[in-house]
């Protein structure tokens, strides 16, 4: 039998087959990113990988989000509308107490934009869209987040 329960950070399935019992939890990833169809393909890619996620138009959005939930990753893009990856960042840092780690794709790719958002703590890497497809882009977030939770 499977029990799948969700709460605000994870949704856990509990399950019993076979005599063999169990739990999984399903990471939880923010997808930020003002472009639909962009946004889409990179939610069908982390789900395809068991994630769970929730996809956010801007940084106000996503910003809102978290008030009252939580993200063990975060896909930022910086250019958006309302309120931008940078300003995004700044409110994550001074007025969240979210330990969410963050990934961002842009297509800004110049070392000044690459360097400001490498200074916020919660930044793990740095991926300009156009050099990767999308599902690159989300395998690649996933291996670096992994990989930063060792």
């Amino acid at each position: 039998s499977i029990l799948t329960v969700s709460n605000h950070n994870h949704k856990r399935v509990y399950f019993s087959f076979l005599g063999l019992h169990g739990t999984i939890e399903y990471m939880k990833v923010m997808i930020v990113e003002d472009n639909e169809e962009i946004a889409q393909l990179y939610n069908m890619a982390f789900q395809a990988q068991q994630c769970d996620t929730s996809v956010h138009k801007d940084g106000l959005d996503a910003i809102t989000f978290l008030a009252d939930n939580e993200a063990d990753l975060i896909l930022l893009d910086l250019m958006m509308p309302e309120m931008d990856g940078f300003s995004f960042l700044e409110a994550l840092q001074n007025n969240t107490s979210s330990n969410s780690k963050v990934i961002i794709a842009s297509n800004l790719s110049d070392d000044q934009s690459i360097t400001r958002a490498r200074q916020y703590n919660s930044v793990l890497d740095y991926f300009k869209k156009s050099d990767y497809k999308k599902k690159k882009i989300v395998e690649e977030a996933l291996t670096v987040y992994r990989k930063s939770q060792l």
